[in-house]
């Protein structure tokens, strides 16, 4: 926990730092009219304000997610990413011609940022995963390494992917869109491709949709039930998309197709009856 203390103080620090930038009309919404008076002239201090309005606005986002949820996220990889957004601020502090006060200004803002995401590269990252995910998804999709010649690609701790040529298998934690938590990617029908879950369900003539109501995916056990059916059904019924087969690529994307009209026609009919 001391990473996290560490990162908390830091939090703390970058926060009063963007409080104190916001009172002088960088937040998201006077950011708004800063870029509407450019088109009249304003000079290209307004971009670099955009800039930092925009980083203080994800950063705020980002820090209230971590204390919700901090087993969530690969901490090196979303430092990483936001390291190179800073990376171009500076280069547009270096063009831009401010007066020293001014660029001191700005230069500090990222050096303090830089500090943030210098305390989360440290956090440490779960191995197995948020509520388990990453672990279970590694050990019930196992199968299509050993028996389908996939092998891992990226993973975080709500996300996996296998790849082979040329499927991909992406497997995530969407608990608000279960819908999207399985995804095959198949280049040849790029149209109807990445296929989810249930798409594949719906080819088997199941029905519309997986049974999600049926797993409470908020918690380690409901989420473990639920990684354990889906990796089964697509063990059984997703064999030949995973061995490469063209035929049941074209045959899954005719079948997707049916789905997602048939599914929007009784969206429809609903919308008719509700109203």
């Amino acid at each position: 926990m001391d990473f996290f203390n560490r990162f908390y103080t830091v939090c703390q620090q970058w926060g009063d730092l963007a409080d104190e930038i916001s009172t002088q009309g960088w937040d998201p919404i006077a950011s708004a009219v800063l870029q509407t008076r450019n088109l009249f002239g304003r000079d290209i201090k307004s971009n670099l304000e955009l800039d930092v309005a925009h980083t203080i606005d994800d950063f705020r986002v980002l820090i209230a997610a971590i204390r919700e949820s901090p087993t969530k996220f690969d901490y090196p990889k979303l430092a990483l990413e936001r390291l190179k957004d800073l990376e171009m601020t500076e280069a547009a502090i270096s063009a831009a011609q401010l007066r020293p006060e001014e660029a001191n200004a700005y230069r500090h803002f990222v050096a303090v940022s830089r500090d943030l995401l210098a305390a989360m590269s440290r956090l440490p990252v779960p191995e197995e995963g948020y509520l388990g995910f990453r672990s279970k998804v590694l050990t019930d999709f196992d199968f299509l390494r050993t028996e389908f010649g996939f092998s891992i690609g990226d993973t975080s701790p709500v996300r996996v992917v296998f790849v082979s040529n040329p499927v991909e298998v992406a497997v995530e934690y969407a608990p608000q869109l279960p819908e999207t938590t399985l995804e095959v990617t198949v280049p040849e029908v790029s149209e109807w491709s990445p296929f989810r879950l249930d798409d594949f369900f719906y080819s088997t003539g199941l029905g519309l949709s997986f049974p999600y109501e049926c797993f409470d995916l908020l918690t380690r056990s409901g989420l473990a039930d639920f990684i354990d059916e889906m990796a089964a059904f697509i063990k059984i019924n997703a064999a030949p998309i995973l061995r490469g087969d063209r035929n049941a690529y074209l045959q899954l994307a005719a079948k997707a197709q049916d789905r997602e009209q048939l599914f929007c026609s009784q969206m429809e009919k609903q919308n008719d009856t509700d109203e």
